[in-house]
C-alpha cells in the first residue's frame, strides 16, 4: 500500500500519563537457560517481564538491561493497531539533512544545529529554517542521490513486517523531507508518511520549505489521526526532543538510543541499536 502523506488536523498535544500494568526488561545476547520459559526472544536480544525476573531471583549483577518498557493498559493484553517512528536516527541510521549538507559543503554547520535541536536547546522550527537555509543553491538532483544512499536502522524492516503481521499499520513522521523519504516508504510498504517538503526553483533548493513545519505538535496530531483517536494502542519510537510529546502520548513510547532529555521525559527506553527489539519491549518474540 502506498503511504498516505497526511495533512493532519489540530488535536490535543498533551501527554497521556499511562499506568504500567506491564514492564519488560530487555537484554542483549542469548537468553539464560533459567529464563528461557518466560522470556521473549529476537535476533541478538531477549526480554523478560520485570515481575518474573524478580521471582526467579537472578543476581542483578549478572544482567545489564539495554532497554525497559512501560506498557500502557490498552496494550498489555493485545497487539498495537499502529506502530510509528521518527525517521532520522530511528528508522534510518543517519540524518537526511546532514547528508544533504555534505553535498552542499556545509555539514559541520548543519550538524551543530541538528545536535542543539535534538538536545532541546533550539526550537525545532527555528533550527529547521536555519539548516534548510544553508542548503540554498544545492541542485535538486542531490535529493535523489541522498535517497539512494540511505541505510535502514538494523531491525527496521523486521519491525515493519511484524507490525503488518499482527494487523497494525506502520507510520513514519519526520522533521526530514518527504522528497527523500517517499520512495523509501513505498519500497518498505509503510502505510503513513508525514514529513517536511523542500522548495525547489529552477532545479535548485531555495533554502526554504513548503507548507507547515512537521514539529512536535504535528507528530502528536499524526499519532491521533492515524490511530483513529486511540493513542493507547500505539507504539511509537523516536530519539529527539521533538519526539517527546509523541512518545508520551502513545500506549508505549520508546526513547530509542536517545538524548538524555528524551530518556528522562519518557518511561520506556531502548539503548540497543536494533529497532526490532521494540517488539521485545512489548513482551513478544520474533522468529
Amino acid at each position: 500500500m502506498s503511504p498516505q502523506e497526511a495533512v493532519v488536523p489540530a488535536a490535543h498535544s498533551g501527554a497521556a500519563a499511562f499506568p504500567c500494568p506491564q514492564s519488560w526488561l530487555l537484554y542483549e545476547g542469548e537468553v539464560p537457560l533459567a529464563l528461557s520459559k518466560v522470556a521473549a526472544t529476537g535476533r541478538g536480544w531477549w526480554s523478560v517481564e520485570a515481575s518474573a525476573l524478580e521471582q526467579i531471583h537472578v543476581p542483578a549483577e549478572r544482567l545489564e538491561p539495554v532497554g525497559k518498557s512501560c506498557v500502557g493498559p490498552e496494550l498489555a493484553d493485545t497487539f498495537p493497531t499502529l506502530v510509528m517512528t521518527d525517521a532520522d536516527s530511528t528508522l534510518l541510521e543517519g540524518e537526511v539533512i546532514d547528508e544533504l549538507a555534505e553535498l552542499a559543503g556545509v555539514r559541520d554547520e548543519v550538524e551543530a544545529i541538528t545536535a542543539a535541536a535534538m538536545r532541546g536547546e533550539i526550537d525545532f522550527s527555528q533550527s529547521l529554517r536555519r539548516r534548510v537555509n544553508l542548503l540554498a543553491g544545492l541542485p535538486a538532483t542531490a535529493i535523489e542521490d541522498v535517497g539512494a544512499s540511505l541505510s535502514l536502522m538494523p531491525g527496521a524492516g523486521d519491525l515493519i513486517i511484524w507490525a503488518h503481521e499482527v494487523g497494525a499499520k506502520f507510520g513514519v513522521v519526520s522533521g526530514g523531507f518527504a522528497e527523500v523519504l517517499g520512495p523509501l516508504a513505498d519500497a518498505l510498504g509503510i502505510d503513513f508518511l508525514l514529513a517536511n517538503r523542500l522548495e525547489v526553483d529552477g532545479g535548485v533548493l531555495t533554502g526554504r520549505t513548503v507548507g507547515p513545519v512537521v514539529d512536535a505538535r504535528a507528530k502528536v496530531d499524526a499519532l491521533n489521526t492515524w490511530s483513529g483517536g486511540q493513542p493507547g494502542l500505539v507504539v511509537a519510537a523516536g530519539d529527539g526532543s521533538n519526539d517527546i510529546a509523541m512518545l508520551r502520548s502513545a500506549g508505549m513510547g520508546v526513547a530509542f538510543c536517545a538524548k538524555p532529555a528524551v530518556r528522562e521525559a519518557t518511561s520506556s527506553r531502548l539503548d540497543l541499536r536494533r529497532l526490532d527489539a521494540v517488539v521485545g519491549l512489548l513482551g513478544h518474540s520474533l522468529p
